[in-house]
């Protein structure tokens, strides 16, 4: 049996787990989760809890760092962008990205795509 998928179901997972949602803006540490376990059921709790888009635990969030300044999102880079498809789940992620590609033709595709979801502008 053959399951197909597309890109967006697969990358969404990986953004999640890979990219954290906000750093400091100083020093760049992730401003972190504390999560506290009410069970045993601790193993593979983050890759679990990603995949369903939830957190099955009591979480409190604490501060990743003292620099006492604001916290931005977190940067993704993508070196083969392609048609754009990771760059589209990180603006909905709201997490900033960085895209590399070398065909101009993929490049007008993205520039168009980009400008559906984020149209406050594009860097090329």
């Amino acid at each position: 049996m053959i399951v197909s998928t597309n890109g967006k179901e697969l990358i969404r997972p990986m953004i999640k787990a890979g990219c954290p949602g906000l750093v400091c803006s100083k020093c760049g540490t992730p401003k972190k989760k504390l999560i506290k376990l009410n069970s045993t059921e601790g193993f593979n709790i983050r890759v679990r809890d990603v995949k369903e888009d939830r957190i099955k635990h009591t979480d409190v969030i604490s501060p990743g760092c003292e620099c006492n300044t604001e916290y931005v999102p977190g940067v993704v880079l993508d070196p083969f962008i392609g048609s754009g498809t990771t760059a589209i789940e990180c603006i909905k992620q709201v997490k900033d990205f960085i895209g590399i590609e070398l065909s101009n033709y993929d490049c007008n595709i993205i520039e168009d795509r980009l400008r559906l979801f984020y149209p406050g502008g594009v860097i090329l």
